[in-house]
């Protein structure tokens, strides 16, 4: 007796990456028989995968709970403005498209770095030359994002990055009140 895809796909709808943590040679037969390498799979085998699969399913049920972040601050730096302008373009098309809430960006003050140098090695102690090196500095807010959303967006925006510029990222996190603090509250009210 045998089963077809399309019974079997129905696995693959709910999670997808849960396949990848079956038994190696169940994995395998699940994987040749949904790419077509075979046209069935016998019905002893079907018990066997539905059960991993199940097994693995209620096990990411239990660990799957989504951190969810008030704010995500993205730090832009590099030396060149006109490069970092065009990157924040970038990243607000990206927030516009994916339907992310952000702040509009803000330019900091540049910060500057002199370095002094000798022309010549041993002597002419007076002649110098003076290098500056302008850090330019954009911070954007996402706000109200979760967990696997802003880890998706911010790879995806990681990626794209040019050479000349650093992003420095800080997340704060949304966490319920310790059971302490509540039952303290709600014994003792504010009147």
């Amino acid at each position: 007796m045998s089963v077809n895809r399309i019974s079997l796909g129905i696995l693959l709808t709910a999670r997808a990456s849960l396949i990848w943590k079956l038994q190696p040679h169940t994995r395998n037969c699940f994987l040749r028989f949904l790419h077509g390498a075979t046209s069935t799979i016998s019905m002893n085998r079907i018990p066997q995968i539905t059960n991993s699969y199940r097994k693995l399913s209620a096990q990411a049920e239990v660990l799957e709970t989504d951190e969810l972040y008030s704010q995500v601050q993205l730090l832009i730096k590099g030396q060149d403005k006109e490069l970092i302008g065009s990157y924040v373009t970038f990243v607000k098309m990206t927030c516009h498209h994916l339907e992310v809430e952000y702040d509009e960006p803000v330019s900091l003050p540049w910060t500057r770095r002199m370095i002094t140098l000798l022309k010549s090695r041993h002597v002419h102690k007076r002649a110098k030359v003076q290098y500056e090196v302008r850090t330019h500095t954009v911070r954007m807010n996402i706000n109200n994002i979760t967990g696997s959303s802003a880890s998706v967006f911010l790879e995806y925006i990681q990626r794209n990055i040019p050479e000349a510029v650093a992003m420095q990222v800080n997340k704060t996190q949304l966490l319920p009140l310790p059971e302490q603090i509540s039952n303290s509250m709600s014994a003792n009210p504010i009147s």
